[in-house]
């Protein structure tokens, strides 16, 4: 059911959702974004701050302005809320059978803060404001992380994740490190900000028809450097999937200014060119790499007379071999 205007023009509405847009960048983040140690152990972070303390304020504000979340919900959230319905009632009847209680709360609260995480994203988007601003702080923000996995190329790893600090990769034979950022590792890198791309795509092609020329030229360049980089980002952290997917929507993006833009093309030989000098680049060593020169193999008799055979003829099923061996 769509959110009416007097249910957001209120002070609760604006603050709620000025902390759910701090939740969607805390939740990128995750463990990185002001992370503080707790005395007694283990560590909080601002994602495990701003999620209870939003959907707090997603409950008063639905019991204060009385809007009803599950009344004519789409087929969608219908069965998203099937979903985390479901995940929330094996999280709780799990106890039962758990040979750990301390590892089921921890397990559980992680699962209890994306099943709210989830929840508010379906009902605060039914806004069409909150909706277009909540995928532009995503895209804003997987975009930024995207440039910050260029630079740690270069400069090493901002954050200490598993699987960064090493020399992962070679660039026209110069040594860099692996693209990882605020993730886990260069795949988690690789399926975030293609989920950005992806959004930021759909966004431009939406508003591509309302658009002066002028406008296209620049949200076309942006593009290109967006798909450029997330190739290039891939390719350093060997994300082979993530390469795969930039190669398909390279494909579809062709189709599409084929159809729609046809002077567009060019930023598809663009990409195609450039594709092919990030990929030299990465294979450099290899593909420069001369050939070892195969030795040819010779087989040696052995005619020399010994003991049991004193006139040097080979003895029925006995194995030739040469002298080393």
């Amino acid at each position: 059911m769509p959110i009416s205007k007097e249910k957001t023009n209120n002070l609760l509405w604006k603050v709620l959702t000025a902390c759910w847009y701090v939740t969607i960048i805390s939740f990128v983040f995750y463990e990185y974004l002001l992370p503080v140690e707790l005395p007694i152990g283990g560590h909080m972070f601002l994602y495990r701050v701003a999620v209870p303390v939003t959907f707090a304020l997603f409950g008063a504000w639905i019991v204060r302005y009385n809007y009803p979340v599950f009344k004519r919900p789409t087929k969608v959230e219908f069965w998203f809320f099937v979903l985390v319905g479901t995940m929330a009632l094996y999280t709780v009847a799990s106890v039962f059978w758990s040979l750990d209680v301390k590892r089921w709360f921890s397990k559980g609260s992680n699962i209890a803060y994306s099943l709210c995480f989830t929840t508010m994203f379906l009902i605060l988007c039914r806004d069409k404001k909150v909706f277009r601003n909540t995928m532009v702080v995503a895209v804003g923000i997987l975009g930024f992380c995207a440039l910050g996995g260029f630079a740690e190329i270069f400069v090493g790893q901002f954050f200490d994740t598993p699987y960064g600090g090493d020399v992962a990769f070679t660039f026209f034979d110069h040594g860099l490190y692996a693209p990882i950022f605020c993730f886990y590792n260069t795949n988690s890198l690789a399926v975030s900000t293609f989920w950005g791309l992806l959004l930021g795509i759909m966004f431009l092609f939406e508003k591509w028809d309302d658009m002066v020329p002028k406008k296209r030229k620049w949200w076309n360049l942006l593009l290109v450097i967006g798909v450029a980089l997330c190739y290039f980002l891939y390719m350093a952290g060997s994300a082979r999937t993530g390469v795969i997917c930039i190669e398909i929507l390279l494909g579809a993006l062709a189709v599409w200014y084929l159809l729609r833009h046809k002077t567009g093309l060019v930023a598809v030989a663009v990409l195609l060119l450039f594709f092919r000098f990030v990929y030299v680049g990465v294979n450099y060593a290899y593909l420069t790499r001369e050939p070892t020169p195969t030795e040819p193999t010779v087989s040696t008799v052995t005619t020399t007379p010994s003991e049991s055979n004193p006139n040097g003829d080979t003895v029925p099923g006995q194995t030739e071999s040469s002298p080393d061996g």
